[in-house]
C-alpha cells in the first residue's frame, strides 16, 4: 500500500511546461514574481504575448493560489481560442489539468490532457506530446491502471531521449520508476529513480533529486532496510523544505512517520503525519489528505488508541469516495475510449482525403489521356478527309480527263 501511495505522490512535479528550475524560487521570490507578472500583464494587448504571461502567471500561482491560478489559465485558453494560438490553448488546457487534479478532479483532468494532446498531435509539438503523455500517465497510475500509465510514459521517455529535455527525461524516469514501485519491482524501480538522481545533479535540479530520492527510499523501504529509508525520506523533506515545496514535504513527510511506525516509534510517526496534515491542509492537497488519513489509522491501532484510528480511517474513507469513485472511474473509462475513436476519426478522414486527391489527380490524369486520344483521333479524322479530299479531287479530274479523251476521239472518227 506505501509504494502504491508514493507512486501517486511522486509525479506532482511532472506537470511542468517551462523550466523546472522555476520550482526551486522560494516563496516570496515566487510572489515577487507573480507581482512583476500582474505589472507587465496589465500592460499587454491580446496577443500571445499577453497569453504566455497569463500562463506563467497561473503557474506560478498553481500552489499558492490554485483559484487565481485557474482564473488566469481560463483566461489563457478564451484568449488563444480566439487568436487561433494552438500551441498556447494546448499549455493553458495542462495547466488546467494539473490544477483540477490537484483538487481530485480526476476526469476533469484526463478531459483536459486529452483535449491538450490532441492540440499538440495536431500541429506536431512533439515535446507538448510527450507532457500531455506525463500527465495522462500520471492520472492513469492514480487509477491503478498500471499497464496504461507506463504505455504513456514510454511515449513519453521515446520522445523525450531524441531530444535535449533533460529536465523532463528525469521526470518521466522518476514515474516509471513510480510505476514499478507499484508493482513492486524495485530493482527497475530503483534503476529509473537512480537515473532521475544524476540528472538532477547534472542540471542542477534539488526538487528533482528530492523526488528521486523519495523514492529510492520507498525500494530500500521494499526490501526492509529502514535506516537507509529514513536517510532517503528525511533528505528529500530537507531539500523540500528548503526549496518551500509544500506538496513534496507532505510527501516526504509521510513516508518519515511509516518508517517510524514500523520501527515501532509511533509517537513519532503520528508527530509527523499529523504536521503533514497541516501542510496538505493549507494546500488543500486532497490526494495528500486521503493518505495521511490512512497512516494516521494505522498508526493510532497499533499504539492501541482505536478511538482514534476508527476517526482517521472514516476520514480516510471519505477523502477516498471524493476523489475515488464509480462515477470517476465511468468519466475516465469515457475520455478514454473517446479519445480513441476520435484518432480513428481523425485517421480515417485523413486517409478518405488521401483517398479523394488521389482519385481526382487520376481524373485529371483520366482526362488529359482522353483529351489526347480525342485530339489525335480528331487530327487522324482531318488528315483522313484531307487525303480523301485530295484522293477523290485527283479521282475526279482522271474521270474529266477520261471522258475528255473520249470525246475527242468521237470527234476524230466523224
Amino acid at each position: 500500500m506505501l509504494a502504491l501511495l508514493i507512486m501517486k505522490h511522486l509525479i506532482l512535479i511532472s506537470f511542468m511546461w517551462f523550466s523546472l528550475v522555476d520550482l526551486a524560487i522560494p516563496a516570496r521570490a515566487q510572489n515577487s514574481e507573480a507581482d512583476s507578472l500582474k505589472n507587465i500583464l496589465a500592460g499587454q494587448d491580446e496577443d500571445t504575448s499577453r497569453v504566455n504571461t497569463l500562463l506563467q502567471l497561473a503557474w506560478n500561482l498553481r500552489a499558492e493560489n490554485p483559484p487565481e491560478s485557474m482564473k488566469y489559465s481560463e483566461e489563457a485558453k478564451t484568449l488563444s481560442e480566439k487568436l487561433g494560438f494552438d500551441k498556447g490553448k494546448a499549455m493553458a488546457l495542462s495547466t488546467i489539468g494539473v490544477l483540477q487534479y490537484r483538487r481530485g478532479e480526476l476526469a476533469d483532468a484526463t478531459s483536459s490532457h486529452m483535449q491538450a494532446l490532441q492540440i499538440r498531435e495536431k500541429i506536431g509539438d512533439e515535446n507538448g506530446i510527450a507532457r500531455s503523455n506525463i500527465n495522462l500517465g500520471n492520472i492513469y497510475s492514480d487509477q491503478g491502471s498500471n499497464d496504461l500509465a507506463l504505455k504513456c510514459y514510454f511515449v513519453a521517455l521515446e520522445i523525450l531521449e531524441r531530444g535535449d529535455d533533460q529536465e523532463r527525461l528525469a521526470i518521466v524516469s522518476l514515474n516509471i520508476g513510480g510505476i514499478y514501485l507499484a508493482m513492486e519491482n524495485t530493482e527497475k524501480a530503483h534503476l529509473f529513480c537512480q537515473r532521475t538522481v544524476e540528472i538532477a545533479k547534472q542540471i542542477g535540479d534539488p526538487l528533482l533529486e528530492a523526488q528521486a530520492l523519495n523514492n529510492i527510499g520507498v525500494c530500500f523501504e521494499q526490501q526492509n532496510n529502514n535506516d537507509s529509508a529514513l536517510w532517503a525520506f528525511n533528505e528529500s523533506y530537507r531539500i523540500a523544505e528548503e526549496q518551500s515545496e509544500k506538496n513534496m514535504m507532505v510527501d516526504a513527510g509521510i513516508n518519515v512517520g511509516n518508517v517510524y511506525r514500523y520501527k515501532g516509534q509511533y509517537d513519532n510517526a503520528i508527530a509527523w503525519h499529523k504536521k503533514s496534515v497541516e501542510i496538505a491542509e493549507e494546500m488543500e492537497y486532497l490526494e495528500g489528505l486521503r493518505g495521511l488519513y490512512e497512516q494516521l489509522a494505522a498508526d493510532y491501532q497499533l499504539k492501541g488508541d482505536y478511538k482514534s484510528a476508527y476517526e482517521n480511517h472514516v476520514l480516510f474513507k471519505q477523502f477516498s469516495d471524493r476523489i475515488y469513485n464509480e462515477e470517476n472511474s465511468m468519466r475516465l473509462t469515457e475520455f478514454t475510449m473517446r479519445y480513441e475513436v476520435e484518432k480513428k476519426e481523425m485517421r480515417q478522414a485523413e486517409l478518405e482525403m488521401e483517398l479523394k486527391t488521389q482519385e481526382s489527380s487520376l481524373r485529371k490524369k483520366g482526362m488529359i489521356i482522353v483529351s489526347g486520344v480525342v485530339g489525335f483521333f480528331v487530327l487522324a479524322g482531318i488528315i483522313v478527309l484531307i487525303v480523301v479530299g485530295f484522293s477523290g479531287k485527283k479521282r475526279d479530274r482522271m474521270i474529266i480527263q477520261a471522258q475528255q479523251e473520249e470525246l475527242n476521239r468521237l470527234r476524230w472518227k466523224k
